[in-house]
């Protein structure tokens, strides 16, 4: 039985191999990638059962990626989480980021300052609508 895939798209690589080596201890396997391009064309090829994307990328928002995600018959089935640094009461950016998700779907905004518990119940409300095989 092969294991359920999480892609990682995140360009700072200490976040990056944290999330992995959490990810991959619970029994998923994690792909990862730092920039948008790339972590599209992982998705065409390979679809994952989850994308946890950063906001802010190098080369393309995280919003743009899963707005191309939800376009593809192929890849509209992933779902996502969204990862921000910013998440200060008050910060505007914030509120535009949680507008934009309305534009994508239900997908969840959560702050890179995460704990541990907060990382396992966004990827347990996700497995719920995971396709089955």
């Amino acid at each position: 039985m092969s294991k359920d895939k999480i892609l990682v798209v995140e360009d700072a690589p200490d976040i990056s191999s944290l999330l992995k080596i959490y990810f991959t201890s619970q029994g998923f396997e994690v792909m990862t990638a730092m920039r948008g391009q790339v972590a599209l064309e992982m998705c065409r090829k390979t679809p994952p059962n989850l994308a946890l994307l950063d906001v802010n990328l190098p080369d393309m928002e995280g919003y743009d990626i899963g707005k191309v995600l939800r376009s593809s018959a192929r890849t509209r089935h992933i779902p996502i989480i969204f990862l921000t640094a910013r998440g200060e009461k008050g910060d505007p950016s914030v509120a535009w980021g949680k507008f934009r998700l309305s534009t994508i779907s239900s997908s969840p905004l959560i702050s890179k300052r995460f704990t541990r518990s907060s990382k396992a119940r966004s990827i347990e409300r996700a497995k719920r609508t995971w396709p089955t095989r």
